[in-house]
């Protein structure tokens, strides 16, 4: 059932202290939609086959996302973003990424898939499901895709059968 709302992919072999280092750095945040992001230097994730791969396939961008300590970011669909792939930086923080089961996002009372994210773990990510993110104690920071260019209409599940019948068929 999950396999609707998210996909995990598996682990990364970036250096994740590296990319909290850099969110951490007060400077070169810019806004995007209601989160702050911050482009991520290739040199960065050069070493991850998986994101080599993405690269090859895809016009794709990094960058990691900020949600402030203490708030959230309520039901959405994400406008023409129609996928992502994402990495949660700040594992073992307390937040939590969460689904709406209804289709429609109209119900105000609904079921709920929650994302729970493993330490260095990529995981696709339907966007056109609504989803809301709550975030306490600190800042939340994950990794991130924009899918550019020709492929910024890519759906989720094209997405997810590229990854199993090209990436993880490779492996």
């Amino acid at each position: 059932m999950s396999d609707d709302y998210y996909y995990k992919i598996g682990t990364s072999t970036i250096d994740t202290n590296k990319l909290i280092a850099l969110a951490k750095e007060e400077s070169l945040w810019n806004d995007y939609y209601e989160f702050k992001v911050k482009k991520v230097p290739d040199e960065l994730l050069q070493e991850d086959f998986f994101i080599s791969w993405l690269r090859k396939k895809y016009d794709i961008g990094f960058g990691i996302l900020k949600i402030h300590a203490n708030s959230c970011y309520p039901w959405h669909r994400d406008g023409m973003r129609r996928t992502a792939i994402n990495m949660l930086l700040t594992v073992g923080s307390h937040s939590h990424c969460i689904f709406n089961t209804d289709p429609t996002g109209n119900s105000f009372t609904h079921g709920i898939v929650d994302l729970a994210y493993e330490p260095s773990t990529f995981y696709a990510f339907n966007t056109t499901i609504p989803h809301e993110v709550i975030n306490f104690e600190v800042d939340r920071y994950v990794l991130s895709t924009e899918f550019m260019g020709k492929n910024v209409a890519l759906s989720y599940q094209q997405l997810i059968n590229d990854i199993k019948s090209e990436y993880l068929r490779g492996l």
